[in-house]
């Protein structure tokens, strides 16, 4: 006996497959900057200056030659202001369903809320990510046109004499430079032969994927593996296992690979168009992980105060996500936002102490 089945009857649900997204338990700038709430309309940074020098010598029965105070300067600037919202209409709130499930009768508003605002804080995230890697290697924060220059050292940005790769034009790497030397210049930035580093104990190197496939691919480099593995099996090229016999006594390198897509939204259909992986370090950026005090730590990102946290009369600050239902103070015309954001900016407060590289 024949049988005719609906669609809705047919249809067979089992799992919800997500696309790849960024991991935020990943993102290393937190190490070196940490997120912070500072219950502030403003972000100061208080540094002080480094100092050096040699006691002077004393000659008995005189009165001791005066040297001069530590210095200290002050920095204070506006922070800036993150914030989205996603809306959900009407229509969109009576007909979502629950995903996964092959019971089309069950409300799926409440997994779609939450599911945005999981969207919204990985948002919040990769922003302060990439805020904390942009006042590292620039030794600055850009917000509305402005910019705010922490004033990190000209020398302390090392570049080698000859860039590690061919370039496309918009900071990308795309073959490697023949005529470049990377191990010569890392040996001589880090070994001592560089005067501005020499009172830094570089701990680690850290660099994007691409960077470290130049650096492998460097035909120098390559005459150097295979003179040194000769005559042993060597099918790995694994940075550190290179550098280790290559460098004496180098410090670790760690190859960052975490990430963020650009998006453009269509004005007309609303579609948005999810651009290529860009990592939070660019091609062609080295930052030297030195030991400092602190923990390492050369500064955070602070959140400060928002209405969104706590209330009108006692704002508090951090970041903050937010459900925000308009049902029954619009019956004519419902809607529900998931907004979320933090007011804040980083503070590089050890500029003086962070040691990069340019070799694009």
């Amino acid at each position: 006996m024949s049988k005719v089945f609906a669609g809705s009857h047919t249809r067979v649900l089992s799992e919800v497959i997500r696309e790849i997204e960024t991991d935020v338990t990943e993102y290393l700038g937190a190490k070196y900057m940490p997120s912070i709430d500072e219950p502030a309309s403003s972000v100061f940074v208080d540094v002080w200056e480094a100092r050096g020098g040699l006691i002077k010598e004393h000659t008995i029965g005189t009165d001791p030659q005066s040297a001069p105070r530590r210095q200290f300067r002050t920095q204070q600037y506006a922070p800036g202001a993150y914030k989205e919202f996603i809306r959900f209409n009407e229509g969109e709130i009576l007909r979502l369903r629950e995903l996964g499930k092959n019971d089309q009768s069950l409300r799926g508003i409440r997994q779609h809320l939450n599911e945005n605002a999981l969207v919204l804080n990985n948002r919040i995230e990769a922003r302060m990510e990439l805020l904390r890697w942009q006042a590292i290697l620039n030794g600055t924060y850009v917000y509305d046109g402005k910019t705010v220059d922490f004033g990190k050292p000209a020398q302390n940005d090392v570049a080698p004499s000859v860039p590690w790769g061919a370039n496309d034009g918009f900071g990308n790497f795309t073959v490697a430079n023949p005529s470049s030397t990377p191990v010569q210049d890392l040996r001589y930035w880090i070994m001592g032969g560089y005067a501005p580093f020499r009172k830094y104990k570089i701990t680690k190197v850290i660099m994007n994927a691409n960077t470290e496939r130049v650096f492998l691919d460097n035909p120098a480099v390559q005459s150097l593996i295979q003179n040194r593995f000769a005559a042993e099996t060597y099918k790995m090229h694994d940075i550190n296992a290179v550098c280790s016999f290559l460098i004496p006594g180098m410090p670790p390198i760690e190859v960052y690979k975490s990430w963020y897509q650009p998006e453009s939204v269509n004005a007309t259909t609303g579609l948005v168009t999810v651009g290529d992986a860009v990592y939070f370090i660019p091609d062609g950026r080295l930052y030297f992980e030195c030991k400092l005090p602190d923990n390492n730590k050369i500064g955070d990102v602070v959140m400060t105060l928002s209405l969104a946290n706590g209330s009108l009369d006692n704002p508090a600050p951090g970041k903050f996500i937010l459900v925000d239902e308009h049902i029954e103070d619009r019956p004519g015309n419902p809607y529900i936002d998931v907004f979320g954001g933090f007011y804040g900016g980083p503070r590089l407060k050890r500029a003086f102490d962070t040691l990069t590289g340019t070799v694009i």
